[in-house]
């Protein structure tokens, strides 16, 4: 998943720099100032204008001193009917070279589809990061529901006996009789005995009475 995240933005980073060089190099390395319309008119009448190129809603003028200007026109008024707005006199563009070039191409589409395609990919890219995301999530899961079943075998202390307990002979015997008693039961009934109800080990700590209970349990 990191891997993924990190192409997702490495791949946005790529296509923004590739569309700014773009623009870059589209502008042919030349400084343009952007200036208003009124200006545009101002230099038109000073005279200062040596050529105007319109393009779509842009407009370009070269002065005199090779400076460069671009300004935007509103809406889809042509050029002839902003000259007629502004009362431009007609002998002010006896000498200004002016071309109307109709957008097309390579850099017309690519400027006019890259507002709709960025943001497309963008959410492509994100749908599709999220969605191999939640893939990798479930594989695991399955994979863990799947997974073979371990055995483990638990392996407990070894039972006490009575061999373990030092001493108390007397009450090792009789609980052994105990012992026997239960295991074999009929052998003790058809001799009339009857087992007692409890057995109650007295003495101080640490003589046995824990592990002669174990050993009589075991």
């Amino acid at each position: 998943m990191k891997n993924l995240l990190r192409n997702f933005l490495l791949l946005t980073l790529a296509f923004f720099v590739i569309a700014a060089l773009f623009s870059a190099f589209s502008e042919n390395g030349t400084e343009k100032e952007i200036v208003g319309l009124e200006t545009v008119i101002n230099k038109i009448n000073d005279e200062e204008v040596r050529e105007v190129k319109v393009s779509g809603n842009n407009i370009e003028i070269i002065l005199n001193d090779e400076k460069v200007l671009k300004a935007q026109k509103e809406g889809n008024d042509s050029f002839a009917s902003l000259i007629s707005d502004f009362a431009i006199a007609p002998e002010k563009l006896e000498n200004i070279k002016i071309s109307v070039v109709e957008e097309s191409g390579f850099n017309y589409w690519f400027k006019a589809m890259l507002p709709i395609i960025l943001p497309i990919v963008i959410i492509g890219f994100f749908i599709i990061f999220m969605m191999r995301g939640l893939q990798g999530a479930n594989s695991k899961a399955m994979s863990f529901g799947q997974s073979a079943a371990k055995s483990f075998k638990i392996e407990g202390k070894e039972k006490p006996t009575f061999k373990d307990v030092a001493g108390a002979k007397e009450a090792k015997e009789e609980l052994t009789e105990i012992v026997d008693f239960l295991k074999y039961p009929k052998k003790y009934h058809a001799l009339g005995a009857k087992i007692p109800r409890g057995v109650l080990l007295l003495g101080a700590p640490g003589t046995g009475k824990t592990l002669l209970a174990r050993s009589v349990a075991g």
